[in-house]
């Protein structure tokens, strides 16, 4: 919204000056500050969605950790697997997944749901329906039931997707001890459709410049500062929930030992898992009405989902996407 009504000064010129590579950020961060062709802010710091694992729930079912490729088909399929009435009762209750939403299964499929200006929704194109009928599909595998977060704590569901910060906010110290200790867990990048798409939905907080700023080249040395400089991006990195945007932070020395030693993850998180969720990474959509627009497709998604009635009102929840874009 703010580059969009000129009031943030694009950074090309000074990014191209001072020779920045932007290889030294991981690519769904750097996208997050671009619009309409041009760079308009840096990351500084980025909060993925990654995947958590009962490890022993899966070893129980005699099922393989997924590899780095893994696919939403190999998610549907282990869940397939795992969901079953483990106490004969008629009753499902030992699930697949429990809080994957409709807008994961968008990003595993490499979808989007808006024209790029936000001028438009696309709701009805065959990666969009691919998702929303997964997302039936894996609904089904657990019966009227919803499964949560607490059925994966109480170790009876095999997958949980989870934000890095809510990851380190749920794993410091004491709270997991009593949380987690009944199962072992590891973390994974998300599944999408293929090893091509970047399927990772992620926050990316960004730093810019004010385009009526008296003061944009010192302005811009603090940015710089912030989201290039090495030591501030470790410091971030240890005192704040989220991710760097480094490529270089993410393998040093000092992150390892930091996720060694820290007791967030208990060999849950390493850097090279941590790097692998990184580079799957893709920016969300931002447009002035993004929030109105997405709080009306989620409510709308999730009624028909529960009807089960994607397959015929998605037409309908098109064109009132189409109304809520165009309306003031």
């Amino acid at each position: 919204m703010l580059a969009s009504i000129g009031s943030m000064a694009k950074l090309d010129g000074y990014i191209e000056k001072e020779g920045i590579d932007r290889k030294i950020f991981y690519d769904g961060t750097y996208e997050a500050g671009r619009y309409s062709e041009n760079q308009y802010a840096l990351p500084y710091e980025t909060n993925p969605m990654m995947m958590c694992v009962n490890t022993e729930l899966m070893k129980k079912e005699g099922i393989d950790l997924p590899g780095s490729s893994w696919t939403i088909e190999d998610l549907y399929d282990i869940c397939q697997r795992v969901s079953k009435d483990v106490n004969n009762d008629g009753i499902v209750d030992q699930f697949g997944i429990a809080d994957y939403t409709w807008e994961n299964a968008v990003f595993a499929y490499g979808a989007k749901l808006f024209g790029n200006d936000g001028s438009s929704a696309d709701f009805t194109s065959s990666k969009v329906r691919r998702a929303l009928t997964m997302m039936e599909k894996l609904n089904a595998l657990s019966g009227n039931y919803e499964p949560g977060s607490d059925d994966f704590d109480k170790g009876k569901v095999a997958f949980l997707p989870m934000t890095l910060a809510q990851y380190r906010t749920y794993k410091s110290y004491p709270y997991h001890v009593a949380k987690y200790s009944a199962f072992s867990w590891t973390c994974i990048k998300m599944p999408s459709e293929s090893r091509k798409i970047c399927g990772t939905n992620s926050e990316t907080s960004l730093f810019a410049v004010s385009s009526q700023s008296h003061r944009k080249k010192l302005a811009w040395k603090f940015v710089k500062l912030l989201c290039c400089d090495k030591k501030v991006q470790q410091y971030l990195l240890r005192h704040s929930q989220g991710s760097t945007v480094l490529r270089s932070v993410i393998s040093s020395r000092q992150t390892k030992r930091f996720l060694e030693e820290d007791g967030i993850t208990h060999n849950a998180l390493t850097t090279e898992s941590l790097d692998a969720i990184l580079n799957s990474m893709r920016a969300s959509q931002h447009f002035k009405k993004y929030n109105d627009a997405m709080g009306r497709a989620d409510y709308l998604i999730s009624k028909a989902l529960e009807k089960r009635e994607v397959d015929t009102e998605i037409s309908k929840i098109q064109n009132q996407l189409e109304n809520t874009l165009i309306s003031k």
